[in-house]
Protein backbone atom coordinates (compact mmCIF):
# COMPACT_ATOMS: atom_id res chain seq x y z
CA UNK A 1 0.00 0.00 0.00
CA UNK A 2 1.50 3.35 -0.97
CA UNK A 3 2.39 5.79 1.76
CA UNK A 4 0.85 9.22 2.27
CA UNK A 5 3.85 10.85 0.57
CA UNK A 6 3.12 9.07 -2.68
CA UNK A 7 -0.06 11.15 -3.11
CA UNK A 8 1.78 14.49 -2.81
CA UNK A 9 3.32 16.40 -5.68
CA UNK A 10 7.05 15.99 -6.09
CA UNK A 11 7.70 19.66 -5.31
CA UNK A 12 5.50 19.71 -2.17
CA UNK A 13 7.15 21.30 0.84
CA UNK A 14 5.31 20.38 4.05
CA UNK A 15 6.30 23.26 6.29
CA UNK A 16 5.78 26.00 3.68
CA UNK A 17 2.40 24.66 2.64
CA UNK A 18 1.21 24.39 6.23
CA UNK A 19 2.23 27.98 6.87
CA UNK A 20 0.31 29.18 3.79
CA UNK A 21 -2.77 27.18 4.81
CA UNK A 22 -2.57 28.55 8.36
CA UNK A 23 -2.26 32.13 7.11
CA UNK A 24 -5.28 31.66 4.83
CA UNK A 25 -7.38 30.40 7.73
CA UNK A 26 -6.34 33.39 9.87
CA UNK A 27 -7.31 35.83 7.10
CA UNK A 28 -10.66 34.04 6.66
CA UNK A 29 -11.33 34.15 10.43
CA UNK A 30 -10.54 37.89 10.60
CA UNK A 31 -12.91 38.65 7.68
CA UNK A 32 -15.64 36.50 9.21
CA UNK A 33 -15.26 38.20 12.59
CA UNK A 34 -15.39 41.65 10.98
CA UNK A 35 -18.45 40.84 8.88
CA UNK A 36 -20.41 38.98 11.56
CA UNK A 37 -21.57 42.02 13.62
CA UNK A 38 -22.98 43.75 10.53
CA UNK A 39 -24.67 40.57 9.35
CA UNK A 40 -26.12 40.03 12.79
CA UNK A 41 -27.40 43.61 13.02
CA UNK A 42 -29.03 43.33 9.60
CA UNK A 43 -30.60 40.03 10.60
CA UNK A 44 -31.96 41.52 13.85
CA UNK A 45 -33.36 44.57 12.01
CA UNK A 46 -34.93 42.40 9.32
CA UNK A 47 -36.45 40.08 11.93
CA UNK A 48 -37.91 43.06 13.82
CA UNK A 49 -39.49 44.59 10.70
CA UNK A 50 -40.86 41.24 9.54
CA UNK A 51 -42.25 40.52 13.00
CA UNK A 52 -43.84 43.96 13.20
CA UNK A 53 -45.49 43.58 9.79
CA UNK A 54 -46.78 40.15 10.79
CA UNK A 55 -48.23 41.60 14.00
CA UNK A 56 -49.98 44.45 12.16
CA UNK A 57 -51.35 41.98 9.61
CA UNK A 58 -52.82 39.82 12.38
CA UNK A 59 -54.18 42.92 14.13
CA UNK A 60 -56.08 44.09 11.06
CA UNK A 61 -57.38 40.60 10.37
CA UNK A 62 -59.02 40.57 13.82
CA UNK A 63 -61.32 43.46 12.81
CA UNK A 64 -63.59 44.24 9.84
CA UNK A 65 -61.92 45.18 6.56
CA UNK A 66 -63.87 48.40 5.95
CA UNK A 67 -62.38 51.56 4.50
CA UNK A 68 -61.78 54.75 6.49
CA UNK A 69 -64.50 57.32 5.66
CA UNK A 70 -63.73 60.71 4.12
CA UNK A 71 -64.43 62.79 7.25
CA UNK A 72 -65.46 60.48 10.12
CA UNK A 73 -62.71 59.14 12.37
CA UNK A 74 -62.74 55.37 11.93
CA UNK A 75 -62.77 53.05 14.99
CA UNK A 76 -60.57 50.63 13.04
CA UNK A 77 -56.84 50.39 13.68
CA UNK A 78 -55.03 51.46 10.51
CA UNK A 79 -51.44 51.79 9.34
CA UNK A 80 -50.94 54.33 6.58
CA UNK A 81 -49.79 57.80 5.63
CA UNK A 82 -52.66 60.19 4.93
CA UNK A 83 -52.78 63.66 3.40
CA UNK A 84 -56.02 65.62 2.95
CA UNK A 85 -56.77 68.79 1.01
CA UNK A 86 -59.81 70.89 1.90
CA UNK A 87 -61.46 73.80 0.13
CA UNK A 88 -63.51 75.69 2.71
CA UNK A 89 -66.12 78.21 1.59
CA UNK A 90 -67.81 80.68 3.92
CA UNK A 91 -69.57 84.05 3.58
CA UNK A 92 -66.26 85.67 4.57
CA UNK A 93 -63.78 83.92 2.31
CA UNK A 94 -62.76 80.81 0.41
CA UNK A 95 -59.78 79.05 1.96
CA UNK A 96 -57.56 76.07 1.21
CA UNK A 97 -56.18 73.80 3.89
CA UNK A 98 -53.30 71.45 3.11
CA UNK A 99 -52.80 68.48 5.43
CA UNK A 100 -56.28 68.32 6.91
CA UNK A 101 -55.10 67.33 10.36
CA UNK A 102 -53.86 63.96 9.08
CA UNK A 103 -50.45 62.33 8.96
CA UNK A 104 -48.66 59.10 9.85
CA UNK A 105 -50.74 56.28 11.36
CA UNK A 106 -48.90 53.38 13.01
CA UNK A 107 -49.92 50.19 14.86
CA UNK A 108 -47.26 49.71 17.57
CA UNK A 109 -49.12 46.92 19.41
CA UNK A 110 -52.01 44.58 18.62
CA UNK A 111 -54.59 46.81 20.37
CA UNK A 112 -53.32 50.35 19.76
CA UNK A 113 -52.76 52.89 17.03
CA UNK A 114 -50.78 56.12 17.15
CA UNK A 115 -51.47 59.00 14.74
CA UNK A 116 -48.89 61.78 14.35
CA UNK A 117 -50.53 64.67 12.53
CA UNK A 118 -48.61 67.04 10.33
CA UNK A 119 -49.09 70.83 10.65
CA UNK A 120 -51.89 72.22 8.48
CA UNK A 121 -51.01 74.88 5.94
CA UNK A 122 -53.93 77.32 5.78
CA UNK A 123 -54.40 79.80 2.89
CA UNK A 124 -57.51 81.98 3.32
CA UNK A 125 -56.88 84.16 0.28
CA UNK A 126 -58.59 87.57 -0.27
CA UNK A 127 -55.63 89.47 1.17
CA UNK A 128 -55.05 87.21 4.16
CA UNK A 129 -51.67 85.67 4.79
CA UNK A 130 -51.10 81.91 4.55
CA UNK A 131 -49.82 80.29 7.74
CA UNK A 132 -49.05 77.00 9.41
CA UNK A 133 -51.79 75.98 11.82
CA UNK A 134 -51.98 73.29 14.49
CA UNK A 135 -50.26 69.92 14.79
CA UNK A 136 -50.95 67.09 17.21
CA UNK A 137 -51.60 63.41 17.65
CA UNK A 138 -54.15 60.78 18.55
CA UNK A 139 -54.02 57.49 20.44
CA UNK A 140 -56.53 54.69 19.78
CA UNK A 141 -57.15 51.66 21.98
CA UNK A 142 -59.30 48.92 20.48
CA UNK A 143 -61.61 47.51 23.15
CA UNK A 144 -63.30 44.79 21.11
CA UNK A 145 -63.45 43.66 17.49
CA UNK A 146 -64.37 40.77 15.23
CA UNK A 147 -63.91 40.27 11.47
CA UNK A 148 -66.73 39.79 8.96
CA UNK A 149 -66.88 36.05 9.60
CA UNK A 150 -67.24 36.36 13.39
CA UNK A 151 -69.49 39.32 14.21
CA UNK A 152 -68.33 42.18 11.96
CA UNK A 153 -67.93 44.91 14.60
CA UNK A 154 -65.36 47.10 16.37
CA UNK A 155 -65.32 49.31 19.50
CA UNK A 156 -62.47 51.75 20.17
CA UNK A 157 -61.56 54.49 22.67
CA UNK A 158 -59.26 57.33 21.72
CA UNK A 159 -57.57 60.45 23.05
CA UNK A 160 -56.53 63.31 20.78
CA UNK A 161 -54.50 66.44 21.39
CA UNK A 162 -53.44 69.37 19.23
CA UNK A 163 -51.50 72.60 19.62
CA UNK A 164 -51.50 75.73 17.46
CA UNK A 165 -48.18 76.98 16.15
CA UNK A 166 -49.29 80.55 16.92
CA UNK A 167 -51.42 81.84 19.77
CA UNK A 168 -50.61 79.17 22.33
CA UNK A 169 -53.95 77.40 21.84
CA UNK A 170 -54.19 73.71 22.61
CA UNK A 171 -57.02 71.21 22.56
CA UNK A 172 -57.53 67.87 24.30
CA UNK A 173 -60.28 65.61 23.01
CA UNK A 174 -61.17 62.24 24.55
CA UNK A 175 -63.75 60.15 22.73
CA UNK A 176 -64.85 56.76 21.45
CA UNK A 177 -66.02 55.09 18.27
CA UNK A 178 -67.81 51.97 17.15
CA UNK A 179 -68.82 50.23 13.94
CA UNK A 180 -71.06 47.39 12.76
CA UNK A 181 -71.34 45.69 9.41
CA UNK A 182 -74.02 43.67 7.64
CA UNK A 183 -72.74 42.08 4.44
CA UNK A 184 -71.59 44.88 2.10
CA UNK A 185 -73.06 47.62 4.30
CA UNK A 186 -71.45 49.13 7.40
CA UNK A 187 -71.94 52.02 9.78
CA UNK A 188 -69.10 53.79 11.60
CA UNK A 189 -69.59 56.40 14.30
CA UNK A 190 -67.28 58.48 16.50
CA UNK A 191 -67.85 61.15 19.12
CA UNK A 192 -65.44 63.35 21.03
CA UNK A 193 -65.47 66.09 23.63
CA UNK A 194 -62.81 68.70 22.99
CA UNK A 195 -61.88 71.53 25.30
CA UNK A 196 -59.46 74.36 24.78
CA UNK A 197 -56.30 74.77 26.83
CA UNK A 198 -53.93 77.73 26.79
CA UNK A 199 -54.62 81.23 25.50
CA UNK A 200 -57.82 82.21 23.72
CA UNK A 201 -56.20 83.86 20.74
CA UNK A 202 -58.02 84.53 17.51
CA UNK A 203 -57.58 81.89 14.84
CA UNK A 204 -58.23 84.32 12.01
CA UNK A 205 -57.81 88.09 11.72
CA UNK A 206 -58.44 90.53 8.92
CA UNK A 207 -55.58 92.55 7.36
CA UNK A 208 -56.75 95.48 9.46
CA UNK A 209 -56.41 93.41 12.62
CA UNK A 210 -60.12 92.84 13.22
CA UNK A 211 -60.88 89.46 14.77
CA UNK A 212 -63.20 87.23 12.80
CA UNK A 213 -63.24 83.87 14.56
CA UNK A 214 -62.33 82.77 18.06
CA UNK A 215 -62.12 79.16 19.23
CA UNK A 216 -64.90 77.91 21.52
CA UNK A 217 -64.22 76.86 25.10
CA UNK A 218 -65.32 73.33 24.30
CA UNK A 219 -66.86 71.36 21.47
CA UNK A 220 -68.84 68.13 21.27
CA UNK A 221 -68.58 66.35 17.93
CA UNK A 222 -70.58 63.42 16.57
CA UNK A 223 -69.80 61.91 13.16
CA UNK A 224 -71.65 59.04 11.50
CA UNK A 225 -70.73 57.34 8.21
CA UNK A 226 -72.88 54.90 6.22
CA UNK A 227 -70.94 52.90 3.62
CA UNK A 228 -71.62 50.37 0.91
CA UNK A 229 -68.88 48.25 -0.67
CA UNK A 230 -68.74 47.32 -4.36
CA UNK A 231 -66.03 44.70 -3.88
CA UNK A 232 -65.29 43.99 -7.57
CA UNK A 233 -64.52 47.67 -8.28
CA UNK A 234 -63.10 48.53 -4.85
CA UNK A 235 -65.61 51.36 -4.57
CA UNK A 236 -66.95 52.63 -1.24
CA UNK A 237 -69.82 55.13 -1.75
CA UNK A 238 -70.84 56.74 1.52
CA UNK A 239 -73.05 59.27 3.22
CA UNK A 240 -71.93 61.02 6.41
CA UNK A 241 -73.68 63.20 8.96
CA UNK A 242 -71.30 65.48 10.86
CA UNK A 243 -72.45 67.49 13.88
CA UNK A 244 -70.73 69.89 16.28
CA UNK A 245 -72.02 71.69 19.38
CA UNK A 246 -69.88 74.74 20.22
CA UNK A 247 -69.80 76.54 23.57
CA UNK A 248 -67.81 79.63 24.56
CA UNK A 249 -65.67 81.98 22.48
CA UNK A 250 -67.44 84.53 20.31
CA UNK A 251 -69.79 81.87 18.90
CA UNK A 252 -71.47 80.63 22.11
CA UNK A 253 -74.24 78.09 22.03
CA UNK A 254 -73.94 77.31 18.31
CA UNK A 255 -74.87 73.98 16.71
CA UNK A 256 -73.65 72.98 13.26
CA UNK A 257 -74.70 70.09 11.03
CA UNK A 258 -73.25 68.94 7.70
CA UNK A 259 -74.32 66.27 5.25
CA UNK A 260 -71.33 64.73 3.48
CA UNK A 261 -71.79 62.50 0.44
CA UNK A 262 -68.57 60.97 -0.79
CA UNK A 263 -66.77 58.02 -2.31
CA UNK A 264 -63.51 56.22 -1.52
CA UNK A 265 -61.59 54.09 -4.03
CA UNK A 266 -59.16 51.35 -3.03
CA UNK A 267 -56.98 50.14 -1.65
CA UNK A 268 -55.05 49.41 -4.84
CA UNK A 269 -51.82 47.50 -4.45
CA UNK A 270 -48.63 49.34 -5.41
CA UNK A 271 -45.73 47.21 -4.19
CA UNK A 272 -45.69 44.30 -1.74
CA UNK A 273 -47.60 45.58 1.34
CA UNK A 274 -47.94 49.17 0.04
CA UNK A 275 -51.20 50.39 -1.44
CA UNK A 276 -52.99 53.55 -2.56
CA UNK A 277 -56.44 54.87 -1.61
CA UNK A 278 -58.18 58.00 -2.84
CA UNK A 279 -61.43 59.64 -1.76
CA UNK A 280 -63.49 62.77 -2.27
CA UNK A 281 -66.50 64.23 -0.50
CA UNK A 282 -68.29 67.53 0.02
CA UNK A 283 -69.88 68.79 3.20
CA UNK A 284 -73.17 70.67 2.78
CA UNK A 285 -74.46 72.71 5.75
CA UNK A 286 -77.80 71.76 7.30
CA UNK A 287 -77.83 74.58 9.85
CA UNK A 288 -77.42 78.35 9.80
CA UNK A 289 -73.98 78.30 11.35
CA UNK A 290 -71.71 81.26 10.43
CA UNK A 291 -68.81 78.98 9.56
CA UNK A 292 -68.19 76.80 6.54
CA UNK A 293 -70.85 76.87 3.84
CA UNK A 294 -69.25 74.09 1.80
CA UNK A 295 -66.20 72.00 2.53
CA UNK A 296 -64.76 70.03 -0.39
CA UNK A 297 -62.42 67.27 0.84
CA UNK A 298 -59.81 65.29 -1.11
CA UNK A 299 -58.11 62.47 0.78
CA UNK A 300 -54.95 60.57 -0.30
CA UNK A 301 -53.67 57.53 1.61
CA UNK A 302 -50.76 55.12 1.39
CA UNK A 303 -51.57 52.04 3.52
CA UNK A 304 -48.67 49.74 4.36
Amino acid sequence: MPGFSSYLPANFTACGSMRRVGAAWIVFAVIAMAAHPRTRKKHIASSFVNGWYAMTHRTRNRQPHWITPVATLTPLLEQEYRFDIQRQSSPLLTAWQWGGGKGLELIPTRSTEVIITQPNFFCPGHGFNCSWQSYGGLLKYRLAAAPESAGNYVVTAFLGASHALTGGIGQVAPGAGWGKGWGRFDIQQAFSFGFITGLHSFTLSSPAGNSLLQPPDHQLSLNTALQYHYAARKLWPELELNAAWLRGGNQPGMTAYWLTPGIVLGPYRLHKSWGFTFGVGEQFPLSAFPGNVHNLIFTFRLPF
